[in-house]
């Protein structure tokens, strides 16, 4: 039966969740506690925390296969030019868990590019696997050779979101610039039948669509048949999202990703959220120089999260400041000049 969600991301509660189902067997008495005190110190204000992140999001690589509409890597950025491309190196993968894994349900293995791309994917789920730790990826799926996804299912991959926003080659090429439609249908096809070779549930299968202006109510239910046809066990239609840049989010929460959540990019930059990418003033620290708590309680995120306590601007050069998703507690101005 297929789940049928539209993603919000302003609140936390529609992230969890999202992700309850998958979680359940990771949890101990110790990653539950830590989950509490989180929520304690953030509904108490606490600027240095105790708490530890509890999910995080680390970019295996930001290169991608695709040039998708919107995306930096279509708009040809400085960002990834000029050697700004890279990939993870495996034992700076192995340092972050390391520092975490205690406390750690689930780790996305995604942000700018596409993961599957990347040469160490399958023993980055290997290795949260074999330290009781969740996975997630979210794919284009236009590629996936066959060591790969068998490999994927075997190392215990959770949770598999796939971008799929058509119905057909004309549909989905109006965003996903170089993807193959039929590609990605067939990889679906390959890993539900390598599932049921290996008598596994996992990952569980998520195709996400982007409810831009071409695709309708005709386009979303012939997109739903189709995850039907394949057997797929979720699908989510998610907002668009590219002018939320620009646009003040309509249901601004507070942040919850200074508390519970942190960004790595394949460099090591420690990121306080994944909404900002591009911005050099949004880095906290890089886990390749510094231990995790060191970064975690560092002068940048103490500011930010006084700020979303007070509305207290402590150091102007943070994007938090001028965040359109979230909102501080309070609001006040005051003038550092």
């Amino acid at each position: 039966m297929i789940t049928d969600k539209i993603n919000k991301y302003s609140s936390i509660w529609p992230i969890v969740k999202r992700h309850m189902s998958t979680i359940y067997s990771y949890l101990t008495l110790k990653k539950i506690l830590n989950i509490f005190l989180s929520f304690f110190e953030k509904g108490t204000g606490r600027v240095e925390l105790k708490s530890r992140p509890y999910f995080i999001k680390i970019e295996p690589t930001n290169k991608c296969n695709l040039r998708c509409h919107g995306c930096l890597h279509s708009a040809e950025r400085s960002e990834l030019l000029n050697g700004n491309r890279g990939d993870m190196s495996f034992e700076l993968f192995k340092k972050i868990i390391d520092e975490l894994k205690d406390t750690l349900i689930k780790v996305s293995l995604y942000a700018l590019g596409e993961p599957l791309i990347y040469k160490h994917i399958g023993e980055m789920v290997r290795y949260l696997s074999e330290h009781n730790i969740g996975s997630v990826i979210s794919s284009n799926l236009n590629y996936l050779p066959r060591e790969l996804f068998g490999d994927l299912i075997k190392y215990r991959l959770t949770h598999l979101i796939v971008s799929l926003d058509g119905s057909n080659q004309e549909n989905y090429h109006k965003f996903r610039q170089g993807g193959n439609f039929d590609k990605v249908i067939g990889n679906i096809r390959l890993l539900q039948e390598e599932k049921k070779k290996q008598k596994s549930i996992y990952p569980i299968i998520e195709v996400q669509t982007i409810k831009f202006g071409y695709i309708t109510e005709q386009e979303i239910d012939n997109i739903k048949q189709i995850c039907k046809e394949l057997g797929v066990e979720r699908f989510s239609l998610k907002k668009d999202t590219l002018t939320n840049w620009t646009n003040q989010h309509p249901a601004k929460k507070q942040c919850y990703w200074l508390y519970g959540n942190i960004m790595v990019q394949w460099n090591g930059t420690v990121q306080p959220c994944c909404h900002y990418y591009e911005y050099k003033n949004n880095n906290f620290g890089n886990m390749e120089e510094e231990s995790f708590m060191r970064i975690w309680n560092n002068d940048k995120y103490k500011a930010v999260r006084n700020f979303f306590n007070t509305g207290t601007e402590e150091n102007t050069d943070l994007k938090c400041y001028t965040c359109v998703f979230f909102k501080p507690k309070k609001l006040t101005s005051i003038n550092l000049h």
